[in-house]
């Protein structure tokens, strides 16, 4: 539950172009993870840095649905809305419910949300790049 979490905060906002229906159509399916990328300051100086990581074979995944569900293999199920460049996750607790505002990105078979951080934290951004099998 935590890892999804984590996955989602944070990420670089992306500029991205105009969508049309048909581009809003190609989040449908299973992405499997590919790369996650960090902005982080270091709380003590204020430096910034990138890290970057490549997953091989991952099978963890997101399956977006056609009736607005969302599945995870690394957390429970929820429900998503998503327009333009704009995705709306909520995840459903046992004690209450969240709702994550992202960004979102398809570039052929790649799937690259993003979430940025609004408070001085650690992470101020994180960015997750999905592929489909």
């Amino acid at each position: 539950m935590k890892r999804l979490l984590l996955l989602l905060v944070g990420t670089i906002a992306f500029v991205a172009c105009k969508k049309d229906d048909n581009q809003q159509d190609l989040i449908y399916g299973r992405w499997y993870e590919f790369s996650q990328e960090y902005i982080e300051r270091d709380l003590e100086t204020g430096a910034v840095r990138v890290d970057r990581d490549t997953v091989e074979d991952s099978q963890d995944y997101l399956e977006f649905t056609t009736d607005g569900k969302v599945l995870s293999s690394v957390n429970r199920p929820g429900t998503f809305t998503h327009t333009n460049d704009s995705l709306f996750i909520t995840v459903v607790y046992d004690n209450g419910s969240e709702t994550l505002p992202l960004k979102y990105r398809i570039s052929g078979d790649q799937l690259t949300i993003t979430q940025s951080s609004t408070r001085q934290y650690e992470v101020l951004e994180q960015s997750l790049t999905y592929k489909k099998r």
